[in-house]
């Protein structure tokens, strides 16, 4: 998906959007509550995206194959995988309903500069009301020691978003949270695009 050809979201669909989906996507983590939200209306979709198109391969089957086994979805177009930079979206401004980042943002192999023009960009395709969630579960100390990441979050909270209170946390992704850490130590951040 080129940049140029960015998609337009139909009206009421709720994009959910992976930067840096790799071998284990966020969907393969979803609760059962989770899934059945996924599942029960058609105008919902999951996006994977990740640069690295052997990882993008491997994530794909994983998840072509939860979503059709597990989420009952046979629909062509409501889970995708797509090659693209985190850095460079290929959606338009205000597209997005959710951004999700697992592993990324603390992902000490990608130098931070370009972390943080993910999160920008990020930033960009949100639509208003939109999430952005931030889920560490390997470095979530580097995430949380990096000056510049948190100065941008800082940033972001004092312009353009709010931070997203425990109890503002749908059900579905308070037991994906937890379902996640089951076996090892997640931290989650979560930012709301003022609108």
């Amino acid at each position: 998906m080129e940049r140029g050809a960015e998609q337009k979201a139909e009206s009421g669909e709720h994009i959910i959007v992976e930067v840096g989906c790799g071998t284990a996507p966020y969907i393969m983590d979803l609760s059962a509550n989770y899934r059945k939200w996924l599942h029960a209306d058609p105008s919902r979709r999951y996006i994977g995206l990740d640069i690295d198109d052997a990882d993008l391969v491997i994530g794909k089957m994983i998840g072509t194959n939860i979503h059709s086994q597990i989420l009952g979805i046979d629909k062509p177009k409501r889970v995708d995988f797509v090659q693209a930079d985190g850095t460079k979206l290929p959606f338009a401004d205000g597209f997005v309903s959710e951004v999700i980042f697992k592993n990324v943002a603390g992902d000490d192999q990608i130098d931070p500069q370009k972390r943080l023009e993910m999160l920008r960009e990020a930033a960009r395709v949100l639509k208003p009301g939109g999430v952005m969630h931030l889920i560490e579960q390997f470095t979530p100390d580097v995430f949380q020691n990096s000056t510049l990441l948190q100065d941008e979050i800082s940033r972001m909270l004092a312009s353009e978003f709010v931070s997203v209170r425990k109890k503002e946390v749908p059900a579905r992704q308070k037991a994906t949270d937890s379902r996640m850490a089951e076996h090892i130590t997640t931290v989650v951040t979560r930012l709301k695009k003022r609108g």
